[in-house]
């Protein structure tokens, strides 16, 4: 029976899980990620995805505390209350012992210095196959398997194992450490007061350091191009440059910010992931972080499904869910009606390499899977709301094998 939910059990999911969780437990680590992002005071919007469940379901934990409504059709609210809802669908079939593994995952995800955003994955793959009338088995939970999931469709039986692909895939700095270079800025910025401009300055590096990236030694570098305010400068493996944008600086006079931070806004998502972003006191800077060697996104990609292979057991036909944090649906479309057409683009790189091993060929399927853009009407519902039934669906793509030895044909 597919998993179902009306608005007035809301409250009740909400109440379960943070049982189930542990609510102290829980909260003392929504209050350290929101603690993180406020002890940084700037606007990173790959930080603002990253932390998205923690920000968001202590809001539902208030509104529920205060008897509000909760709207479903909000994907602030649909997003963590699906996930809660699915968790207490999964419990029941699982052991004592899959149970206490579940809660253990879940804690740890929700440390800051984790990405919450993989276990809400898996989740959603869980959900996938039991809202197609799949009896779904958590595999690693229940000490079966190093894959995720055993999932029955009728008498067919086939393993999944779920994989996300995150922005930081290739890149030579990681969300983490970009908050070192942030911190950095900070403080330099407060180093050099003289320094007044508008404009986008980027710290772009050669290599990774031996150990971990040395926060006086950015903030040393960062200082002194500001005092000195050249357009471009060498720092031992590092290279600092600055472009002035006198048009912003008169936007700012004039007290028209919303130009400045969309404009920003677009080169952050198109240009680099690792940017925070500063308007006030006079001034508007975008600050960047990017390695100089080649993006190894191809490599990082591989690498993860050669993984997610491994983990299948080749004892069943397997299929591989990977799903791409930070694309957002547009995006993934253009890719995916590339492939469609043939074209030989990425998705189509990345099947060739799965299939095109003999070590790999009881994968049958490689489903890609992107960002949602929004909680939309379905006639296959998750949750049904009081007068609509409602859904969030991101698209997805599908690759099967033509030289597995197994029959996809009856994968869901």
């Amino acid at each position: 029976m597919p998993i179902e939910l009306l608005n007035h059990q809301v409250p009740q999911v909400i109440t379960w899980f943070n049982n189930f969780v542990g609510f102290r437990e829980m909260y003392s680590r929504l209050e350290k990620a929101e603690a993180k992002l406020i002890s940084h005071d700037f606007a990173s919007s790959t930080l603002n995805k990253r932390y998205f469940f923690h920000t968001h379901y202590k809001r539902i934990i208030f509104r529920n505390r205060m008897c509000r409504k909760i709207r479903l059709e909000e994907n602030e609210n649909y997003r963590p209350i699906s996930f809660a809802a699915s968790i207490r669908d999964a419990v029941r079939d699982l052991s004592e012992k899959g149970r206490a593994r579940l809660k253990s995952q879940i804690l740890d995800a929700l440390n800051p210095d984790r990405d919450f955003r993989a276990i809400e994955h898996e989740i959603r793959v869980y959900t996938h196959y039991r809202q197609q009338g799949c009896k779904v088995t958590f595999a690693d939970l229940e000490g079966i398997g190093n894959h995720d999931f055993n999932v029955m469709n009728g008498d067919f039986e086939f393993e999944v194992e779920a994989k996300t692909l995150s922005e930081d895939i290739g890149n030579l700095v990681s969300t983490e450490e970009s908050l070192v270079f942030f911190d950095a800025y900070k403080r330099a910025i407060e180093n050099v007061p003289s320094f007044r401009e508008s404009g986008c300055l980027t710290y772009q590096l050669r290599s990774r350091p031996k150990n971990s990236y040395s926060l006086s030694t950015i903030t040393d570098n960062i200082s002194n191009f500001l005092r000195r305010a050249p357009t471009e400068s060498q720092y031992g493996d590092a290279t600092l440059t600055f472009q002035r944008r006198d048009d912003w600086s008169s936007l700012i006079q004039k007290r028209q910010f919303a130009p400045i931070r969309n404009e920003i806004a677009s080169q952050h998502e198109t240009q680099n992931p690792h940017a925070m972003v500063v308007v006030g006191h006079g001034q508007a800077v975008m600050f960047c972080v990017k390695g100089n060697r080649p993006l190894r996104l191809f490599r990082g990609i591989r690498e993860r499904l050669k993984h997610a292979s491994s983990q299948l057991s080749g004892d069943l036909p397997g299929v591989i869910w990977a799903h791409f944090l930070g694309l957002d649906e547009g995006d993934f479309k253009s890719l995916r009606n590339e492939a469609i057409a043939g074209q030989n683009n990425a998705f189509a790189s990345f099947g060739r390499y799965v299939f095109g091993s003999k070590n790999r060929n009881h994968v049958c399927r490689l489903r890609l899977s992107g960002e949602a853009s929004a909680v939309t009407s379905n006639n296959k519902p998750f949750l049904i709301g009081m007068s609509k039934m409602i859904t969030q669906s991101g698209p997805a793509y599908d690759m099967t094998s033509n030289v597995s030895k197994y029959d996809a044909q009856l994968i869901i």
